[in-house]
């Protein structure tokens, strides 16, 4: 005998009559159609046909007309009108019939009806799945009422677009394609649609003809932040895959043998599975050809990922990107699984089990595949994409639990029989694979390891020289968690309390690396937490960072790398401007010497020789560009605290000029092409986050070179009458304004003060160079994207602040350049003077 529900519910008076009520009417509809003549029903399905399209083109003029036509805005005025709107918005909606509840129902046969009827039911059900995220149920639903073929071509595109929706997250992405691909043969511009069938191509890896869409959903829809966000992510993706192409190009040989290891780790990982572990009740013949069996395994497993390996460490982001291509991140994903399922300190006994000596098999795959793992998610953003969400927050998990248990074996590793070596490998591999995750999932990695980082930075910092390898991998772990804010915020007591002693050991550690990676760790600290940069802003802290200083030419020492460079200015500049009082700051650095091969000389004063040397030597080069905008922004926040600098500076003011001109030339010529160039010269591709660095970089170096220039002479320090005269540094302020245009206000407002200071013999170059067509196009850029702060509600912002300071300084510039006759004319003829006296009498009124 069946069982019956209990908790089932009847069904109330109203459902069943109106169930009865759909049964009549599907009913009566089926006799329509075996009684009607063919020939007959076919006639009048063209008429009703007819008559549709002839209904919605007039509501679609209807339409138009009340959104444009200024004769029916009258009509918001009656309030007979507007309580009849208010009316229907509040009243019951037609029952069954949803938005064609008004369409005249002689459009429509009566088989018509009961089908639109069946399909507005379906989808309201459906949206109720879809609230209830009950993928599979929504679905069917969607389906069905799609399969009655209703005649309502406009709620045809809504179900099919819904059921995109539906099988995107039911991950049938080819499906989601078909779906939306049929609404957008109906609506070519669907916003919806276009972003749903953008996040089918992503996952189908296709991302050129994802992007395609986005972009074109993000035209339609400029303020649609899913667009834009998808659009941006999907432009990394195509410059990952363009040098993913350039290495397959280029290094053919090795792609094949990427491929051909991804392959075998793949064949063998599905092997692994096969191999069952031996039980204690089998014989010992038994026992060791089973162990034999997953040792042979094991071994194919290590030699797939080594190989594997090998090849990434050595391409890097093309390789990786490959790697994803052939699948590989599944494998990988599956096999680190594995090999950290069970508990802790059990996995912790495997991995060393072959005792003090040597790793155990399962411990070198384990090493080998988290280092892969690790190159492959720092080096690709396409290679997360591939893993699932649980897979992420498992191997988190597990990942931090076995750290836990890998420090403590580090910690007490001769008690417990264990090599420390062993221990340092592993504690080195768990760290560089939580750094990967962190990288691309840093929320996922915070919840199990934000709670013990302290506990394993003191076991990594226990003793007087900690282990580089450990360390680094540290370092690489903060700092990843540290750019999420939420992230930062919640790790605040963490950080205050192991933050400046993990910095501090990387940077007394020998390897540049190290040095590196902590001065990458201390710029992202002293931005996000303020108790970290009061400390790093001691004197013994300031005495560290001032014997890294790279010195000039006449020291014999070899200079920092680039990177380390870099990162020593821009803690320094964060540091300054976190000061609480910054002329005690300065005054702090101008106190500790750094040794030259001249004798002694403070750090900025040494910094500014070095930036000399380079400018007297090449320029700015694209190479050290960002390095450049470091050091002079640096010494554009010393130089009014610190007397010797100043006068350094203005001793050498040519060199100032010098890298101005270099930085202009490259930015005239695209930047961005010209990085690409040199980039391509090597076979490789550039994304397009690294040919954005470079524009931006120079654009630093002419907003801090004009910094100094503009404050030297606002201050006559150096004399315009010298210094303004001659047509070619007239040539490159005005090159600054032109090319600055309404982005960089800063640099654009800089160079307009310092035309503003331009003598009189010097004024006539301005006839030459086009001074006030220059000037006034700028002036009116300016006004405009200050309009447009203002129109945002952006007022008092930064950015305004610059845009404001800008319009002053081009309007003052643009008058001075007036002074010559011919200058006024041509202002006249661009009809500048309104634009002019409009903005200096703002000025004035302000």
């Amino acid at each position: 005998m069946p069982e019956i529900n209990l908790d089932c519910k009847a069904p109330s008076r109203h459902e069943v009559e109106n169930w009865l009520d759909r049964i009549d009417d599907i009913t009566a509809a089926v006799q329509e159609i075996l009684n009607e003549d063919p020939m007959e029903a076919e006639r009048k399905r063209e008429e009703r046909e007819a008559r549709r399209r002839e209904a919605e083109a007039r509501e679609r003029r209807d339409k138009v007309k009340m959104r444009y036509d200024p004769r029916y805005y009258s009509r918001f005025e009656n309030d007979e009108f507007i309580d009849t709107l208010l009316k229907e918005a509040d009243g019951p909606t037609c029952k069954g019939k949803g938005k064609n509840c008004n369409k005249d129902e002689a459009l429509f046969s009566r088989a018509e009806r009961v089908s639109l009827d069946e399909a507005l039911r379906m989808k309201e059900e459906a949206a109720k799945a879809v609230r209830a995220s009950d993928w599979e149920t929504a679905f069917k639903l969607y389906s069905n009422a799609i399969g009655l073929n209703v005649v309502d071509a406009s709620l045809q595109v809504t179900l099919h677009n819904n059921r995109a929706l539906v099988q995107l997250k039911l991950k049938r992405y080819l499906d989601a394609v078909e779906d939306a691909s049929y609404v957008l043969r109906e609506e070519p511009t669907n916003v919806k649609a276009l972003l749903r069938r953008a996040t089918a191509l992503r996952h189908l890896r296709r991302p050129l003809d994802a992007l395609r869409d986005a972009e074109a959903a993000l035209q339609k829809d400029v303020s649609n932040q899913e667009a834009a966000d998808l659009a941006q992510w999907l432009r990394r993706i195509k410059s990952e895959h363009e040098r993913c192409a350039a290495f397959q190009h280029h290094y053919s040989g090795d792609a094949e043998q990427l491929s051909k290891a991804t392959c075998d780790l793949i064949a063998a990982v599905k092997e692994l599975p096969n191999v069952s572990e031996a039980s204690s009740e089998e014989s010992r013949e038994n026992v060791a050809e089973k162990q034999g069996r997953k040792r042979k395994c094991m071994m194919r497993v290590l030699k797939a990922v080594c190989r594997c390996l090998k090849v990434v460490q050595c391409f890097h982001l093309g390789a990786a990107v490959l790697f994803a291509l052939r699948d590989g991140m599944g494998s990988l994903t599956e096999l680190i699984l594995g090999l950290l399922s069970g508990s802790a300190e059990e996995r912790f006994g495997v991995v060393c089990a072959a005792g003090a000596k040597d790793m155990s098999p399962e411990g070198m795959v384990l090493f080998a595949s988290l280092r892969l793992l690790s190159l492959v998610l720092v080096g690709s953003e396409a290679c997360a994409d591939e893993l699932e969400p649980s897979s992420i927050h498992e191997m988190a998990n597990n990942l931090t639990a076995v750290l836990l248990e890998a420090v403590e074996g580090m910690d007490k590793g001769t008690a417990r029989g264990v090599n420390i070596e062993t221990c340092l490998s592993l504690v080195s591999g768990l760290l560089q694979a939580l750094e990967g995750l962190a990288t691309r999932f840093p929320n996922e990695v915070h919840t199990p390891c934000g709670p013990v980082m302290e506990k394993i930075s003191e076991s990594v910092l226990r003793g007087g020289r900690p282990a580089p390898q450990p360390l680094y991998f540290l370092c690489g772990l903060l700092e990843a968690l540290l750019k999420v804010e939420v992230v930062a915020k919640a790790m605040t007591p963490t950080l205050e309390k192991i933050g400046v002693r993990v910095v501090d050991a990387a940077l007394t550690a020998g390897p540049t690396l190290l040095k590196e990676v902590g001065l990458s760790l201390a710029v992202r600290v002293s931005c996000t937490n303020h108790t970290c940069a009061k400390a790093m802003s001691t004197s013994s802290f300031t005495c560290a960072l001032a014997q890294m200083l790279p010195p000039p030419k006449v020291c014999a020492s070899a200079p920092l790398s680039a990177r380390a460079e870099e990162g020593l200015f821009a803690l320094v500049y964060n540091l300054f401007l976190q000061a609480e009082s910054r002329r005690d700051y300065v005054k702090q650095w101008c106190d500790t010497m750094v040794e030259t091969g001249n004798g002694k000389m403070h750090f900025a004063l040494c910094a500014w020789y070095v930036l000399r040397d380079r400018a007297q030597s090449g320029g700015v080069s694209t190479e050290r560009a960002t390095v450049c905008s470091k050091m002079t922004g640096v010494l554009s926040k010393f130089s009014p605290f610190d007397d010797s600098l100043r006068d350094a500076i203005l001793k050498d003011e040519g060199t100032l000029w010098s890298m101005l001109d270099s930085a202009l030339s490259i930015l005239g010529g695209d930047a961005v092409e010209i990085y690409e160039a040199e980039a391509k010269r090597d076979g490789l591709a550039v994304d397009s986050e690294g040919s954005e660095a470079k524009p931006s970089a120079l654009w630093e170096v002419v907003e801090h070179t004009t910094t100094l220039l503009a404050g030297f002479y606002s201050k006559k320090l150096l004399s315009s009458v010298e210094g303004l005269w001659e047509l070619e540094r007239v040539r490159a302020l005005l090159r600054v304004v032109q090319l600055g245009g309404d982005r960089h206000a800063v640099a654009v407002g800089n160079a307009a003060l310092i035309c503003s200071f331009v003598p009189p013999a010097g004024c006539e170059h301005y006839v030459a160079l086009r001074g006030v067509d220059v000037l006034l196009e700028s002036l009116r850029k300016v006004r405009a994207s200050l309009f447009s702060l203002e129109h945002e509600g952006k007022n008092g912002t930064p950015q305004w602040c610059h845009a404001r300071a800008a319009q002053k300084n081009v309007a003052i510039a643009l008058s001075r350049c007036c002074t010559v006759e011919s200058q006024r004319e041509r202002l006249r003829e661009l009809k500048g003077f309104e634009t002019l006296h409009a903005v200096l009498e703002q000025q004035q009124a302000s």
